[in-house]
Parts: C-alpha cells; structure tokens; sequence
C-alpha cells in the first residue's frame, strides 16, 4: 500500500527541532480542519511564497519520506511531479534535487514478474538525525513497489494538493506542477 500525504508546518521554523519527538504538534494535514487557515497565515507571512511543509511518502508500512524532510512543499510537489514525468520518458530511472535542503529522491524501474516494480530511493545528506550530537549525519531510505500503483498514488496525492492550493489565490508558484500532473493523467491512462 502506498501512503502519500501532504502536511504544512503550524509553528516557524525554529522550534521544528524542539518538536521531532511529537511532529503533530507541528504540522497538519491538508485534510484536516484548520489547514486552509494555516496556508493563509503562512501566505500571508511569507509574502504569498514559501508554504513550508513536507509530502509523507510511506510505501509497505516504510515511512520512506518523513517529517524531518520538511522544505517548500509546492517545491516538493513539483519536484516529485518532475522527477515522476521524466521516470515515464525513460522508463528506467529518473531523479530530483530540487529542494531548499538536502534531499534527493529517485526512481528506478525493476524488471519482475508478473509486474514491473519500482525501486523508491530517499537520501538526506547532512540531514540532523541523531539529536545527541551536533554532527550531521547523512540518511538513505530505499524501498520496492508496484509501478503502477506509485504513479497512481502520486497523482492522485498531487491533483489533493494542487486543488487545496488552488483555493487561495496564491498558487502562481505550481503552474508547472499543474502542467506535469496533467501530462501523467494521460500517460498513466495509456499505460493501462
């Protein structure tokens, strides 16, 4: 079972380590009541930019992305959207970077039977996950699934996304999000 869900930080930056413990004191869930009001006082804040959050990825009972990837989240999407786009081009492998902080994902098609899978990487460098010492430390997540049911999951998370941002006039920053999501519908379409 693929999980993705997309999550807008509450509180200012500052106190996110102070709260990795307990991430649902810090974030919530577009689906939740109050999210709308969270992004408008982000926008309002950030000067319409800068929609701080993160998009969970969890695949098989794997959290693969996390709270602790918290960055831009319409970034985030256009990224996943980008990196997802280019996997159905090849074919084989594609991959993002385009994050604020160090974070790259990747995709990698593996050849089985009956189905094809997908290998989903996530790879945090000099991501702080050992909060007893102040060195950095460099993090790798890597699961398998069903191909097909990844580019679903994707774009049905994505279309969530992409209309809960709608609903505030200041979406300018996914125009090209909205363009990839409409590319993969019709190329997932045809792949059935």
């Amino acid at each position: 079972m693929i999980n993705v869900q997309t999550y807008l930080g509450t509180q200012d930056l500052d106190t996110y380590f102070e709260e990795l413990s307990n991430p649902e004191n810090f974030f919530i869930n577009i689906d939740e009541f109050g999210s709308k009001e969270t992004l408008n006082r982000m926008l309002t804040k950030n000067k319409g930019i800068d929609v701080y959050g993160v998009v969970c990825i969890q695949i098989n009972g794997v959290d693969v992305s996390t709270f602790i990837d918290w960055d831009d989240v319409d970034l985030m999407w256009t990224a996943l959207l980008t990196m997802v786009r280019e996997y159905v081009d090849d074919g084989k492998y594609s991959e993002t970077q385009m994050f604020t902080n160090p974070l790259e994902w990747s995709i990698k098609k593996i050849q089985s039977s009956p189905k094809d899978l997908v290998l989903f990487r996530v790879f945090r460098n000099s991501a702080l996950f050992d909060l007893k010492s102040d060195l950095p430390v460099s993090k790798e997540t890597r699961v398998t699934c069903i191909e097909i049911d990844f580019l679903k999951a994707v774009v049905i998370a994505g279309e969530k996304y992409i209309f809960f941002r709608e609903k505030d006039t200041r979406s300018h920053n996914l125009m090209e999000a909205k363009r990839l999501l409409k590319e993969l519908k019709c190329e997932i379409k045809d792949m059935n």
